[in-house]
Parts: structure tokens; C-alpha cells; sequence
């Protein structure tokens, strides 16, 4: 399996939200054409307040990776969750992967859970879900942060990272 996070460089990851450049309003409909780089520390989720992490609290990100080569499928692969910058403790991360498409159903809040999206935990690549992408293919990822009630406070930087065999 090759590392495509660093060495396929035709796999690009989007916000969601049309026009939309804020990850805190990446909460679905059509693809953004606005890049997220998770390498230079994007973070889809602000870090959480006393409030939330006091009560504790479920959001939602979708986010979508665009396959934009003509040729090249990938397939046998996985997706993960790796976590950096962790601050504080008392979350868990879950992925969500739709069919692809290029719109997704579109969230009134961030705490509005997205309709028929099975997740699963994801985090480290031993845990990684199943994952194939063919050539010109767009595909909702929905991205569930659950932060636990007494949580003191919370942060990290997530890097979604995606391993699997190229095909031409």
C-alpha cells in the first residue's frame, strides 16, 4: 500500500458548504472549492468551550475528497484519523463515509447529526475504515467529534490520512 497522503498528489480534500472557506460552517451540501490543507494545521473543529465541555457535546464536519485524476483509481485502501496537537482529553472521533457525489445533505448546526451516515471509530490507521476511490470521483466524508460531560477542555489538530494501491 503506498502512503497517498503524501505521495498521490491528485487526491484533494474540500470543505463543504458551496463557496464556503469556514470549517465551522462545513456542515455538507455541494463541495467547496476551497482546499484544506491538513498538513499546515487546519482544524475542522474551534476548540470547545467551558460550556460544552462542561455538559459535553456531539458536532458534525463533512468535508469531501476529490480524486482529480482522468486515470487513477485507488482501491484495498483505508482511512483514518490521526490525531496531533492533542489538548486535554475526554473525546472520541468517528468517520462517516457517503457514496460519492458531489452535494450531501446540508446540517442546520453543527449538532445536527446527518441522516442515514453510519460512523465508525476511526482514529490510527490499525482502526482505519475501508476505503476506494476511482478517477474523477468526489466523496462526502462526515468527520463526528463527541466530547465527553467533565471534559475540562479540549483541542487537537485531526489529519484524515488515506493508504491504498493505485491503479492506472
Amino acid at each position: 500500500m503506498a502512503d497517498l497522503q503524501d505521495e498521490i498528489l491528485f487526491l484533494t480534500w474540500h470543505l463543504s458548504g458551496g463557496n464556503n472557506a469556514n470549517p465551522d460552517m462545513s456542515l455538507g451540501g455541494e463541495i467547496s472549492p476551497y482546499v484544506i490543507d491538513f498538513d499546515s494545521g487546519t482544524e475542522l473543529f474551534s476548540p470547545m468551550n467551558f460550556i460544552e465541555c462542561e455538559k459535553g457535546v456531539v458536532k458534525y464536519r463533512c468535508i469531501f475528497v476529490k480524486n482529480n485524476s482522468f486515470a487513477s483509481d485507488i482501491k484495498n485502501g483505508k482511512i483514518w484519523i490521526d490525531l496531533e496537537n492533542v489538548e486535554g482529553g475526554g473525546q472520541s472521533f468517528e468517520l462517516g463515509i457517503e457514496p460519492p457525489k458531489s452535494t450531501t445533505q446540508l446540517l442546520n448546526d453543527e449538532k445536527q447529526a446527518p441522516n442515514g451516515v453510519v460512523f465508525k471509530k476511526a482514529v490510527g490507521e490499525t482502526n482505519g475504515i475501508p476505503f476506494e476511490i476511482n478517477a474523477q470521483e468526489i466523496i462526502p466524508i462526515w468527520v463526528k467529534v463527541t466530547v465527553e460531560p467533565g471534559t475540562e477542555y479540549y483541542r487537537a489538530n485531526l489529519v484524515i490520512r488515506i493508504k491504498g494501491t493505485v491503479y492506472l
